[in-house]
């Protein structure tokens, strides 16, 4: 079964009318305090709605190889987000940020494809592993606990995969779609960060706390939709 241009279109706007309701309606909730399990409920079918989003241009004739990329990331983000949102086990949580190693991995390998580069991935993969490598050693020495380095790579990888994915935007402007959607993630993650350093008390910590999921579905919605955007006009297929 293919799907239609027009089709295509209509349910990319049916998508994004319910990613802006369970935006509003969970914000509401957080901002005054409402029932914090239905938020998070709330929050987990937006990413759902994100990952099948990414599945339409798999549908099309003829999809690009790389489109496959971005439905395996939201998967493995589904997944890691049941850790870190659903689940009440605070022990597992590490599951999630390890998962999500594995999303930015698979970012880096779409990036690195989509620039059709062989010597540049090898370089780039060299540098990321010596470098994961040094952060563990010093971290280790350092005595951080387990979750603070598997964390700290993680967001290492993130903001490696943003820095890189801005040279997509000369092969196609669409790409800034992509390349967004990573900044919005580094927002996120980043109140992740001042949230769980407890360096705010009162009505600031609150905000920071919501804070997160103000950038993180955004950055979802944003890298679900770049899969069937980017590919609309672009100059050549991989």
């Amino acid at each position: 079964m293919f799907l239609s241009s027009t089709l295509k279109k209509v349910l990319l706007i049916l998508v994004l009318l319910v990613e802006l309701f369970l935006y509003t309606l969970f914000l509401y909730f957080d901002f005054n305090d409402i029932n914090i399990e239905i938020s998070n409920w709330l929050k987990y079918v937006g990413i759902i709605v994100c990952f099948l989003a990414s599945l339409m241009p798999i549908f099309s004739k003829n999809p690009a190889k790389s489109q496959y990329f971005i439905p395996f990331s939201l998967f493995f983000t589904l997944v890691s987000d049941y850790f870190l949102l659903i689940n009440t086990d605070k022990s597992l949580y590490i599951f999630g940020v390890v998962i999500f190693i594995i999303v930015q991995l698979s970012y880096f390998i779409y990036i690195e494809i989509l620039k059709k580069n062989k010597t540049s991935f090898l370089i780039s993969l060299i540098f990321r592993i010596v470098l994961s490598s040094i952060l563990i050693i010093v971290l280790s020495i350092l005595q951080f606990d387990l979750l603070s380095i598997v964390s700290v790579c993680y967001f290492v990888e993130l903001l490696m995969n943003y820095v890189t994915s801005l040279s997509l935007i000369k092969i196609n402007k669409y790409f800034l779609i992509f390349s967004i959607g990573l900044l919005l993630f580094i927002g996120c993650d980043i109140s992740v960060g001042l949230n769980n350093l407890d360096l705010f008390e009162g009505n600031i910590k609150n905000l920071v706390s919501n804070l997160m999921w103000t950038f993180y579905l955004p950055s979802q919605v944003l890298i679900s939709f770049s899969n069937s955007i980017n590919y609309k006009n672009i100059v050549y297929r991989v």
